[in-house]
C-alpha cells in the first residue's frame, strides 16, 4: 500500500500537464509562476514547448522537382506549421516532368529519372538545401535508408543481385519418386522471375521425405511454380505430412562434372551447372526429393535515378554496402558531411520492413551464412528440417506452413521455427541495424529510426536494441493500443523513445478534419507513444496538378489538385495548406508538442511486463475502416483480461530474451523499490504465461526474483498467435463470428489463437532441455514473491471463438487469478482507479 502512495503524484502530475497541455498559454499562465516553483517548471516546459517536443512530418517529394526556392519556401513552411523535423521521401513524378523541359541536350539514352530522380546529383543536391535551410529554422531532418520507404537498397552500380550483399530467399523444387524407382539425373532447379538478372543460384541441400498417404496437400502441376507444394486460400490447413524418421539428406551424395560436390563447388555463379544425383528410396512409398537453391530476390524499388536493388537483411554485406554506398557516393565530400553535422539532428529512418522472397518458393529470406550460423547458434544442423520451413509468402502475419511431421503435436515443428526466427531477428539486429547505427553515431553524429521488425519473422521487442528510436505506425497496427503495447515494450526495455508514422488511412486522402486525427494522436499516446510523425506533407510547388494515370495501387489517381500529391486518393493524409484546416495547425501542433513534452520526461513508469515472444508480427490491420475501433470496442490480442487495464494497470508485451540482454546493454536490471529495469521504465511486477521460454531466460527471471521481482504465472491462457492462417494480406482481421468478418468483400483474414496449458512448460527452441527449464521453474514457484494461478478457462481455440465481441468481458474479466494476485503481493496500479473503469486508460 505505501509502493501505491507514493506513486501517486506521479498520475496527478500526468493528469495536471495533460490539462495544462491543451490550454493556451495566456489561460495556463493565470497560476503563478512565482508563488509555486513547481508551477513554474510547468511553466517552463509548456509554454512555449522546445522545438524536440514538436511533433516531426514525412514530406512526399516527387523526385528531384522541385527549385531552390521552392524548397526553401517549403521548408519555413513546414517550420510554420510546427514540425520539428521533417522526413524527405522520394517518389514518382512520373508522367508529371514539365512540358517545357528542355531535352534536346541529352545523350540519346537518357530519361528525366536520370537527372530527377534518387540517387541523382539533383536529388542530391535538394537534400543538402533541405537540410541546410532546416537547419536555419532548428529542424532536424531524416532520409530514408534509399529510394522509396519500405527497404534499404542502393544503385545497381554497387549492388548487383547476385552479390553477396544482395536480398537472397530461398528457393525449392521437388522431384517426386515412387514404387522404390530410381532418381538419375540433374536437380531440378527453382523457378527465378529473370534468369538473366539472378544468375547465381547455389545449392543449398537435398532431402529426402518419405510422404505419409495423410497428406491433402497436391503440388503445383503446371507453370512457373510447378513441383512445389500448391495452397489453396480456401483450404489453408491442407498440408503434406511427412514421416520424419525416414528422412535422409542427400546433398553428400550429389555429384558435379562426376565429382561430389563441396561447399565451394555448390556455388554457382551462373546457374546453368548441372548438379546429379542417383539415389533409390528404401521402400517403395512416396519419395519428395527436395532441392533447395539459394538466389537473389532481384527486388528492385523505385523512383531511382537508374536501378536500385535491395540489400541482405541477413548477412553482413548487406549492411556494409548500404554504408559503403551513404559514406562514399551519397555523403561525399567535406560539404555534404558539414551541413549534416552543423544540422546536429539528423536521422536515417527504416520503415516497414517490405522486402520481397521473390524466388523465394519457401517464403523464407536466405543468407550465404545462415545454416553455419544456425548450427553456431544452436547446436544442430538445420538441413534436415529445411522442407518443415516453408510457408506461405514472406510476410510473417500471413504464415502457413506447408508441411507437418507426422503422429507430430506440432510442438517440435514450433520449435524448429523459434530457433530460426530467434537466428533471423539476432541477423537483423547485429548485420543490419547495429552497424549502421554506430556508423550513424560515430562518423556523422546522425541517429537510426525504424519501425523495427515490421512485417518480417523477427521478436520486435529484441530489435529495439539496435536502434536509436523505435518506431511503429498507426496504419498496421490498427491504431490499438494492445499493438502498440509491443512496441512501447521495444523502446521501455532499452530506454528509447517511440514514435508513431501517424494519420494514414486507406483510401480516405482528404476525407476527416482534424478531430479523427486527434483521435489517432490520442489513441497512441494511450498505447505508449511518446511522438508523432506525421504522414505526409505534399507541397503547393511540384509537378503538374492533374494525375489521370494508373498508379502504383492499381487505380487511376484522380488527383487535380496543385503541386506535388504523390498518393492520389490513397493512404491519407497530405497536411498542407490546401486542408481547410491549414490555419489550426499551429494550435494543434503545440496541443500536441505539450502532450509530448510530458511523456517524454523521465522514465516510463510501466505497471506490468507481460513476457511474450513474438515472432508472426501479430496485429489489426484494419485499413479504411473508422468504425471498427477494437480498442473501443474493448477487443484485445494477447492478454485478454481487461480487469487489469479497468483498474489502471499499465502493462508492455516484452519478450522475456530481453532479460538476457540487460547484463551485456549495460542496462540495470532490478532494484528493490524501484522494479525491474529501474532506469528506464521500473516494472513492479511480471507476468508469465507463454508455454514456451529459454532456459536462460528462466534462469534469469529466477535471479531477478531471488532479488525480490514479484512474479505472478499464469496457466491456461489462450491469446492470438497469428493474424492469419495464410489469408490475403489486405483483407480485415477478425473472428469469424464478428459482425465484420466479411469486411469490404474480401475474405476476412481468421485469426489463429493458442492455447497455452501451462506457462514455461517447453524450451523455446529444439534444444532438449525440458527438465532444465522445469526445475528453473520450481525454484521460481518456491518462492514468497511469486504466485501461480491455475483459473478454469475456456481451453478451445475456436469455440468459443476467441476473437468474438464481448469474448473478454464474458469468459476471462476477472477470472484468470491475475488481479488478485497482484494485490496478494501488493502491485497497485502507480495511477489507480477507485472502482473498475472502462472509460479511461492510464499512461
Amino acid at each position: 500500500m505505501n509502493k501505491a502512495k507514493k506513486t501517486r503524484p506521479l498520475a496527478f502530475f500526468l493528469a495536471l500537464t495533460i490539462l495544462l497541455s491543451s490550454l493556451p498559454a495566456h489561460l495556463a499562465m493565470t497560476v503563478s509562476a512565482e508563488s509555486d516553483p513547481f508551477m513554474g517548471k510547468l511553466h517552463e516546459l509548456l509554454d512555449e514547448p522546445d522545438m524536440e517536443y514538436r511533433p516531426a512530418t514525412r514530406w512526399w517529394m516527387a523526385e528531384g522537382l522541385h527549385t531552390d526556392e521552392t524548397i526553401k519556401a517549403e521548408i519555413k513552411q513546414l517550420a510554420d506549421m510546427g514540425m520539428s523535423l521533417v522526413e524527405f521521401v522520394c517518389r514518382d513524378g512520373g508522367a508529371r516532368i514539365p512540358d517545357d523541359l528542355d531535352t534536346e541536350l541529352w545523350p540519346d539514352v537518357t530519361r528525366a529519372q536520370n537527372i530527377y530522380s534518387w540517387g541523382s546529383e539533383e536529388w542530391r543536391h535538394d537534400t543538402m538545401l533541405a537540410i541546410e535551410e532546416a537547419t536555419k529554422y532548428g529542424m532536424g531532418f531524416s532520409i530514408t535508408s534509399g529510394t522509396n520507404w519500405g527497404n534499404a537498397n542502393i544503385p545497381r552500380e554497387y549492388l548487383m543481385p547476385d552479390d553477396d550483399g544482395a536480398g537472397k530467399s530461398l528457393g525449392y523444387k521437388i522431384q517426386v519418386v515412387e514404387n522404390g524407382e530410381t532418381f538419375d539425373g540433374v536437380l531440378p532447379r527453382s523457378y527465378r522471375v529473370d534468369p538473366d538478372l539472378t544468375k547465381r543460384q547455389d545449392l543449398v541441400a537435398v532431402v529426402a521425405m518419405k510422404r505419409d498417404p495423410s497428406s491433402d496437400a497436391t503440388l503445383v502441376d503446371s507453370g512457373n511454380t510447378v513441383g512445389t507444394i500448391a495452397f489453396d486460400e480456401n483450404h489453408p490447413d491442407q498440408a503434406m505430412v511427412y514421416d520424419d524418421t525416414a528422412t535422409q539428406v542427400l546433398t553428400d551424395q550429389v555429384t558435379l562434372n562426376g565429382v561430389p560436390v563441396t561447399d565451394e563447388t555448390m556455388k554457382d555463379p551462373t546457374g546453368a551447372a548441372e548438379f546429379k544425383l542417383n539415389w533409390t528410396p528404401p521402400d517403395e512409398g512416396t519419395w519428395d526429393i527436395y532441392c533447395f537453391w539459394v538466389q537473389g530476390t532481384g527486388q528492385s524499388p523505385t523512383p531511382a535515378a537508374d536501378v536500385n536493388y535491395t540489400i541482405t537483411y541477413v548477412d553482413r554485406a548487406g549492411s556494409e554496402a548500404l554504408i559503403d554506398f551513404y559514406e562514399n557516393v551519397f555523403f561525399a565530400g567535406e560539404d555534404f558531411k558539414k551541413i549534416i553535422k552543423d544540422n546536429g539532428k539528423g536521422e536515417i529512418y527504416m520503415d516497414s520492413i517490405e522486402i520481397s522472397t521473390t524466388n523465394g518458393q519457401t517464403g523464407q529470406f536466405w543468407g550465404l551464412t545462415l545454416l553455419d550460423e544456425f548450427e553456431k547458434r544452436h547446436g544442430y544442423d538445420l538441413t534436415p528440417y529445411l522442407p518443415y520451413i516453408i510457408k506461405t509468402g514472406n510476410r510473417s502475419e500471413n504464415t502457413n506452413w506447408r508441411t507437418k511431421m507426422l503422429g507430430s503435436d506440432g510442438v517440435l515443428e514450433e520449435k524448429i521455427h523459434s530457433d530460426l526466427f530467434d537466428l533471423m531477428t539476432n541477423c537483423y539486429i547485429e548485420n543490419v541495424l547495429l552497424p549502421l547505427k554506430n556508423w550513424l553515431n560515430d562518423e556523422l553524429g546522425m541517429k537510426l529510426r525504424a519501425e523495427v521488425a515490421a512485417n518480417l519473422p523477427y521478436e520486435a521487442t529484441l530489435s529495439g536494441r539496435g536502434v536509436d528510436f523505435v518506431e511503429t505506425e498507426s496504419l498496421d497496427q490498427g491504431e490499438q493500443i494492445e499493438s502498440f503495447r509491443v512496441y512501447a515494450g521495444a523502446a521501455n526495455v532499452y530506454g528509447k523513445r517511440l514514435s508513431s508514422e501517424t494519420g494514414a488511412l486507406s483510401n480516405q486522402n482528404y476525407v476527416h478534419g482534424l478531430e479523427r486525427y486527434m483521435r489517432t494522436v490520442n489513441t497512441q499516446f494511450a498505447g505508449g507513444i511518446q511522438h508523432v510523425v506525421w504522414h505526409g506533407y505534399a507541397s503547393l510547388s511540384g509537378p503538374k496538378p492533374l494525375d489521370t494515370t494508373l498508379g502504383q495501387w492499381g487505380t487511376e489517381n484522380q488527383t487535380w489538385w496543385p503541386g506535388g500529391e504523390v498518393m492520389g486518393t490513397n493512404f491519407s493524409d497530405r497536411l498542407g495548406p490546401r486542408q481547410p484546416a491549414f490555419g489550426h495547425y499551429d494550435d494543434m501542433m503545440t496541443k500536441i508538442a505539450r502532450d509530448q513534452a510530458v511523456l517524454q520526461q523521465g522514465k516510463a513508469q510501466v505497471d506490468l511486463a507481460i513476457l511474450r515472444t513474438d515472432y508472426y508480427n501479430n496485429r489489426n490491420y484494419e485499413g479504411g475502416l473508422t468504425d471498427s475501433d477494437t480498442m473501443r470496442n474493448r477487443k484485445a490480442l494477447f492478454m485478454k483480461d481487461l480487469s487489469l487495464q479497468d483498474a489502471g494497470y499499465t502493462y508492455n508485451y516484452v519478450a522475456p530474451e530481453n532479460l538476457e540482454f540487460l547484463e551485456q546493454e549495460g542496462i540495470a536490471d532490478y532494484r528493490e523499490g524501484e522494479g525491474l529495469i529501474p532506469d528506464n521504465v521500473g516494472y513492479q511486477a511480471v507476468i508469465v504465461y507463454q508455454e514456451n521460454m529459454r532456459v536462460e531466460s528462466a534462469q534469469k527471471l529466477l535471479e531477478l526474483a531471488q532479488k525480490g521481482l514479484p512474479v505472478v504465472i499464469v496457466n491456461g491462457l489462450i491469446d492470438r498467435y497469428k493474424t492469419s492462417n495464410g489469408g490475403r494480406n489486405v483483407a480485415l482481421t477478425f473472428g469469424p463470428s464478428s459482425p465484420l468478418a466479411v469486411g469490404d468483400g474480401r475474405p476476412a483474414k481468421v485469426a489463429v489463437s493458442k492455447y497455452h496449458e501451462k506457462a514455461a512448460a517447453y524450451t523455446l527452441g529444439n534444444d532438449g532441455r525440458e527438465d532444465e527449464l522445469a526445475e528453473v521453474m520450481g525454484k521460481l514457484k518456491a518462492l514468497n514473491n511469486v504466485v501461480e494461478c491455475n483459473p478454469d478457462l475456456p481451453t478451445d481455440t475456436k469455440n468459443p471463438d476467441p476473437e468474438a465481441w464481448g469474448y473478454e468481458d464474458e469468459y476471462l474479466y476477472n477470472k484468470t487469478g491475475i488481479l488478485d494476485a497482484l494485490q496478494e503481493l501488493g502491485i497497485r496500479p502507480r495511477a489507480e482507479f477507485t472502482e473498475p473503469n472502462k472509460n479511461y486508460f492510464t499512461v
